[in-house]
């Protein structure tokens, strides 16, 4: 079979899609709005391996989850290979996953299940590697002029300019760079514990803003509102620098908890906050609570009593939750979730900052299908692949259509499992023609789904989006190809 000329392969329209009709009290029912939503850190060993991580995104999503929270900033590496932490300490990624690209493999895997992927920023204004030892200057300092320790971790003063634009830049890195959903702080961010002492810069500073009071005296109500506020103007700097359609969740101490500077009040007066995640005795008590329901969350533990807890939430008007313990919802072949699943997330559900289902549109899988060349269909562990002998020529391609018409992200199957060659070479769609792209197969651990590039698909036609062409000229290596999957990209797509 011949492949189509390259003319048709930038406008490929077939017959128009079929015209959608829908049940008009579908049309009209609003979708369910809750909060499902899980921390996951690296000691729940779901980083462990793309395999890993395909696995708990497939069961949390099954299980009717929504959203989750990898953790991005354990104080002392990124979850991704980043540029503003390499600059500021020398180090970024944990060494210790290699080559990869856990923080795509995380979008990849979640997105192609329908959950959005929320970076939290767990160890927030503290470090525990080498960012302090780098600038010792930004540590926060106790009454005595030493370094401050609290809770077990050195903090960072959250009020040093040069700290702000550090974490300022290492958020905004990671949201511009990557088709995030959203941004979630914690205790930690932001955030500065109440005892730390002041430093002649922010003496000064305070100073002038209280008209001539120089108290710095952790119990001055005057100087902990000051301090408060300039978390919460650096909270705005984040905000502002977000695309809009991404959420701000935060996961802060208590209200009554006195002894850190966090201005609830101040983050929802001027929305800076999509959701607030509280520990839910805290919320059903304290009256601050009382008058931001719409925009608070359950913080919870993953337990036999999982269920009962849930269906408490709700009598108490709680839209939701998020689970920390994701290794206990998902041990053992992840009974917990499924017990959720079960009951109270029996239906499907949008987080509450969505207003209407399809944020992301549903992925789209596009099958290969063979032009010239000797094509074979080998046995092989995940996807069925498509294979030829080295030092053969072929060609083959794929079609998609969209529902949605943009921008999607191709991901084409690696299989970890055949000899292949170093390179496999695709070719592209897009309005000036076809984009040549080399991806280098790599070791076995890298392999599996991987990203080949972006293309542009019109709605409801069909489209010839990629082609392949074996350039393997070593006979003891092989060309294999697979299924491709093209995720909606937002960062393209919308605001």
């Amino acid at each position: 079979m011949q492949l189509a000329p390259l003319a048709a392969l930038c406008a490929l329209a077939l017959l128009p899609a079929p015209a959608r009709t829908q049940d008009s009290s579908i049309l009209t029912q609003k979708p369910i709005q809750e909060l499902r939503g899980a921390w996951i850190t690296p000691s729940d060993g779901v980083f462990a391996s793309q395999a890993s991580i395909a696995k708990a995104m497939e069961a949390l999503a099954d299980a009717r989850f929504n959203v989750v929270f990898p953790c991005v900033w354990d104080g002392a590496n990124t979850l991704w290979h980043s540029p503003t932490a390499k600059e500021a300490f020398g180090a970024d990624c944990d060494p210790a996953y290699g080559e990869r690209d856990v923080m795509s493999e995380i979008l990849f895997e979640a997105h192609r299940h329908g959950l959005e992927v929320v970076p939290w920023f767990e160890a927030g204004f503290t470090a525990k590697g080498a960012l302090l030892d780098k600038h010792p200057e930004w540590a926060a300092i106790d009454k005595d002029g030493k370094p401050l320790v609290k809770d077990g971790a050195r903090w960072v003063d959250a009020l040093q300019p040069e700290a702000q634009q550090f974490f300022l830049s290492l958020v905004l890195e990671v949201a511009r760079n990557f088709d995030v959903d959203g941004i979630a702080g914690s205790e930690r961010f932001p955030a500065l514990p109440a005892e730390a002492a002041a430093k002649p810069a922010q003496r000064e500073l305070y100073t002038k803003a209280a008209a001539g009071n120089s108290s710095t005296d952790p119990k001055d109500p005057k100087w902990r509102a000051w301090r408060a506020q300039q978390l919460t103007e650096f909270l705005g700097r984040i905000s502002g620098g977000l695309r809009p359609s991404l959420a701000i969740v935060l996961a802060p101490h208590a209200p009554s908890a006195a002894d850190w500077m966090q201005d609830y009040g101040g983050w929802c007066e001027h929305n800076y906050a999509h959701a607030l995640v509280l520990p839910a005795a805290q919320v059903s008590t304290d009256a601050w609570c009382g008058k931001h329901m719409e925009k608070l969350f359950a913080a919870v533990e993953a337990s036999s009593a999982s269920k009962a807890v849930v269906a408490a939430h709700r009598t108490q008007k709680l839209a939701g939750e998020v689970f920390s313990s994701c290794k206990a919802l998902l041990e053992k072949d992840a009974a917990l979730a499924v017990a959720l699943a079960d009951e109270p997330y029996g239906l499907p559900a949008i987080p509450p900052w969505r207003k209407e289902e399809g944020w992301r549109p549903k992925p789209i899988e596009a099958h290969p299908q063979a032009g010239s060349g000797r094509w074979t269909f080998p046995d092989s562990n995940g996807p069925m692949v498509m294979k030829l002998d080295g030092a053969s020529s072929g060609e083959a391609s794929w079609s998609a259509r969209a529902h949605v018409a943009g921008n999607y992200d191709v991901y084409t199957w690696i299989p970890p499992d055949q000899n292949l060659g170093e390179i496999a070479k695709y070719q592209l769609a897009n309005k000036h023609g076809l984009i040549t792209k080399q991806v280098r197969v790599g070791p076995l651990t890298c392999r599996g789904w991987r990203y080949v590039g972006t293309v542009e698909l019109p709605e409801g036609e069909d489209f010839e989006v990629a082609r392949f062409d074996a350039i393997e000229k070593d006979a003891s290596k092989a060309s294999a190809i697979g299924p491709l999957i093209l995720l909606y990209d937002h960062m393209s797509n919308r605001p």
